[in-house]
């Protein structure tokens, strides 16, 4: 998880802001007639059906709820690094409206049982670095009573196809030490590492 302020095009070191984490990244496959329809969709075999759409200004109270559950995950994670706050409204209305950014939902029942984030940025100009338009992918949640059922899977998609309409070459993400079922989705999903950060307490 990284939090930012804004959604312009600048470029986030891998792990600048997240010591003991790892970045991976994922190319994007090519567009699929089957990837392009975007809505509803089945969960698990003969289960109900979940929508994802873009997240509005009205969702705003319930997506503080959503995102409260993994930031309890994270400051359980690393204390250290992490407190609990309730999202700013400033940051989610600029996920909202920010055309660098997505903000996306799942819905089922006409409740939010999860979401996820991406914001764009290029690599700056910087002779040392391979020009490339990347996706960030931040903040993918969903509610404990329906993980498993392929909600995150759907999400992350839905992220791809984003990534992809908007000229990414990739999709990068962070994963904190300890989050292990984050750590499979991703390997599943053809994530691979990029990047460690590691750290070490200097004393006093």
């Amino acid at each position: 998880m990284a939090r930012f302020s804004s959604c312009k095009r600048t470029q986030p070191l891998p792990g600048d802001r997240d010591p003991r984490a790892r970045t991976v990244t994922a190319r994007q496959p090519a567009a699929t007639p089957e990837e392009r329809p975007r809505g509803v969709r089945p969960t698990a075999e003969g289960g109900p059906a979940v929508q994802l759409r873009g997240a509005t200004l009205a969702d705003i109270e319930p997506l503080q709820a959503l995102l409260a559950t993994l930031d309890r995950r994270h400051v359980e994670l690393h204390p250290g690094f992490f407190q609990l706050r309730p999202r700013a409204l400033a940051y989610l209305h600029g996920l909202i409206i920010d055309d660098d950014c997505t903000l996306v939902v799942a819905e089922l029942r006409g409740q939010l049982v999860g979401a996820v984030s991406a914001r764009l940025y290029d690599t700056p100009a910087d002779p040392m670095m391979t020009p490339r338009r990347r996706a960030y992918a931040d903040d993918l949640v969903v509610v404990a009573e329906q993980r498993r059922q392929g909600i995150g899977r759907l999400l992350m998609g839905e992220v791809s196809r984003w990534a992809r309409r908007e000229g990414a070459e990739q999709v990068v993400l962070t994963i904190w030490v300890g989050n292990e079922e984050a750590e499979r989705l991703y390997e599943a999903l053809g994530y691979h590492a990029i990047n460690r950060v590691l750290a070490i307490d200097v004393d006093t």
